[in-house]
């Protein structure tokens, strides 16, 4: 940390970000891929940054420098690894005991991805602002009470939790000095310490447009874990309606990517109504095999019930991700502050049924109509070292 003194003022100029995540780390997980990619975007605005989370029975402790992982130690021992909630209270009380190790000898930024309240959480968001450390504290969704209820599988469970946070909203807020979220409803309130971010993707290769050797058939991508808000019901009620084919008579083949209850129900919707053939359950796919998917595709499927989750505006990384591969978009409503003008997404409304055909053309469109600038400059945008670097000005300058 240095301290700049300037007439009145006092400028501090932090050096290191302590990122705290109550996440598993994992090579195939799609949150712990985000966690690992902020905390790369932050090391290149900062000297370091320590990311402070979970890996098999441990608490870990990663030191990242210019996007590479430099040190990782085992900082402790897991008492107690489970998924219910006393086992994940206990964890969190574990991981907020290392961090408060962590901060004591020197000043740095803070910034915690939301995890469940408790009491050790509250405290050390207290000493923490006391002891003059900068806390960003960051929402994954805003608002999210009414799809952590929707998707949840006990809804008492899922009610508890949200009291609980509910409870203890007023005290992280007073200690934190920005809260960084993801807007999922344009009509919900910001209040004065948000800082509205976007989830975003690390761009390791230079975009660039394939042409598709396939354009005999109409191939659709839907990628990850899917819940009842993707909406993916649409597109098989929508192939089943047009028996498969286009208007203009080429087929029509539905790629999905992942592993979820939703969608092992949605592969028994499809044997039930014999639509095996164009509608095709790859489970998971990573790397060259998940590219190849991506090659043959001409459309990704972004959230199309976003009625469900009770938003207008579709968040999902997956859609950053179709846009890295040159892949345009169809989905239910805007996609963060890309203009509908682009001509990088389509929009078909919750309630109505989906026109392939309709989409068929925004695909020739996009296809004609191709800028390589534009969807270029987009994705600088959505990039996370963009993302990351915004955070660190924005919460260096409160």
């Amino acid at each position: 940390m240095k301290v700049l003194i300037n007439m009145k003022e006092v400028f501090v100029i932090y050096n290191e970000i302590l990122y705290i995540a109550f996440i598993y780390l994992s090579e195939t997980d799609g949150i712990a891929k985000k966690v690992l990619s902020q905390a790369r975007g932050f090391s290149k605005s900062m000297q370091k940054c320590s990311l402070l989370c979970c890996e098999d029975d441990s608490i870990v402790h990663l030191e990242i420098i210019n996007g590479e992982i430099v040190n990782k130690t085992i900082k402790s021992r897991l008492n107690q690894v489970g998924s219910n909630s006393k086992e994940r209270i206990m964890t969190i009380k574990e991981l907020i005991e290392v961090a408060n190790a962590l901060i004591k000898n020197e000043k740095m930024l803070i910034y915690i991805r939301h995890m469940i309240p408790t009491v050790s959480h509250i405290r050390f968001l207290k000493n923490a602002k006391l002891s003059g450390h900068k806390i960003g504290y960051e929402i994954p969704t805003y608002p999210y009470y009414y799809e952590q209820f929707h998707v949840a599988h006990n809804k008492m469970k899922a009610i508890i939790k949200i009291c609980n946070d509910i409870i203890h909203w007023p005290l992280i807020y007073k200690y934190v000095d920005n809260i960084y979220t993801i807007m999922s409803n344009s009509n919900s309130k910001v209040y004065k310490k948000m800082y509205l971010i976007k989830n975003g993707v690390e761009i390791n290769t230079k975009i660039k447009f394939t042409e598709k050797k396939n354009e005999d058939k109409f191939n659709l991508i839907g990628v990850g874990t899917i819940w009842p808000y993707h909406g993916y019901d649409r597109v098989i009620d929508a192939i089943m309606e047009s028996k498969g084919k286009l208007e203009n008579g080429l087929d029509i083949y539905f790629h999905v990517v992942g592993e979820s209850d939703e969608i092992s129900k949605l592969e028994r919707y499809c044997k039930l109504n014999n639509l095996t053939g164009h509608v095709i359950f790859h489970g998971k796919k990573f790397g060259n095999d998940l590219n190849e998917l991506y090659n043959i595709s001409h459309i990704g499927v972004g959230t199309l019930a976003l009625n469900k989750r009770n938003a207008d505006i579709d968040t999902a990384i997956k859609n950053i991700e179709y846009l890295s591969k040159s892949l345009p978009i169809v989905t239910s409503g805007k996609i963060f502050d890309i203009s509908e003008d682009s001509n990088l997404y389509f929009i078909s409304k919750n309630d109505q049924i989906i026109d392939l055909n309709e989409v068929y053309k925004f695909y020739k469109s996009y296809k004609n109509l191709y800028k390589k600038d534009i969807l270029e400059k987009t994705l600088v945008e959505f990039s996370w070292d963009s993302i990351t670097k915004d955070i660190i000005r924005n919460l260096n300058n409160i």
